[in-house]
C-alpha cells in the first residue's frame, strides 16, 4: 500500500470508518517510498513567487506531451494546495523546502529539509494509520495478496478473497466488506 491507499485509509478512520488495510508486501509504503524529488503543488506561495493555476495546468499539460488527460490535469492541479495543507498538517510530514525543477515555470515542488520526501512522507502516514490499530479502527495485514473480488448477485464488489503468506504458508480467507477501495500500482504492482 502506498501513498494512495495510505491516504484513504487514514481518511476513512479520520471519519469514523473501519478499515482492512491489504499489503502484499512485507511492509507499507510501495513505490511512493522511493519518491525523491518532491510534490508539486500550487499555489501557496503564490504572492512570494508570482505562481499561478494556470501556470501549473500549461506546464504539467506541456510535460505530458500527447498522453495528456486534461480532466486529471485539472484535478491535480486544483487540488494540489489542498493535498500538500493535508500532509503537513494532518500527518506532520515537512514540506518546508519549496524547488523549481525540470518542466515548471515556477518554485512549485515541495519538499522536506532532510531526506526524500516519499520516506518522509511513508513514514508519517503510516504512524497515522497504526495510531489507530490499538483501537481495534484498523487491521494491518501485512504479506497478504488480494486474488479475487467478491461480487453479490447484482455484480457489486462486496469483498476480497486474499492469501497470506506470512509465516510461509498460503492461507486463504474471505473477506467481505460493504465498502471496497483499491488503490493498486507502483514497482510491487508485476508480482
Amino acid at each position: 500500500t502506498g501513498l494512495a491507499g495510505l491516504a484513504a485509509t487514514l481518511n476513512i478512520l479520520d471519519r469514523g470508518g473501519k478499515v482492512t488495510l491489504i499489503e502484499k508486501e512485507h511492509r507499507m509504503g510501495g513505490n511512493s517510498n522511493k519518491a525523491s524529488s518532491g510534490i508539486n503543488a500550487c499555489c501557496p506561495q503564490n504572492s512570494t513567487y508570482g505562481d499561478y493555476i494556470d501556470s501549473f495546468k500549461e506546464d504539467t499539460i506541456r510535460s505530458a506531451g500527447e498522453s495528456a488527460q486534461l480532466a486529471l490535469i485539472a484535478t491535480l492541479v486544483e487540488n494540489s494546495e489542498t493535498a500538500v495543507q493535508w500532509l503537513k498538517e494532518r500527518v506532520g510530514v515537512d514540506l518546508s523546502v519549496l524547488s523549481q525543477l525540470g518542466g515548471h515555470g515556477h518554485k512549485r515542488t515541495h519538499r522536506p529539509s532532510s531526506g526524500m520526501v516519499g520516506a518522509e512522507i511513508i513514514y508519517n502516514i503510516q504512524r497515522a494509520v497504526k495510531s489507530y490499530e490499538k483501537s481495534g479502527m484498523v487491521q494491518i495485514l501485512l504479506d497478504t495478496r488480494v486474488t479475487q473480488l467478491k461480487k453479490n448477485d447484482d455484480g457489486a464488489v462486496v469483498g476480497v478473497v486474499v492469501t497470506s503468506t506470512k509465516d510461509g504458508e498460503g492461507i486463504t480467507q474471505t473477506i467481505l466488506a460493504p465498502n471496497v477501495v483499491l488503490a493498486t500500482g507502483g514497482f510491487a504492482s508485476d508480482r
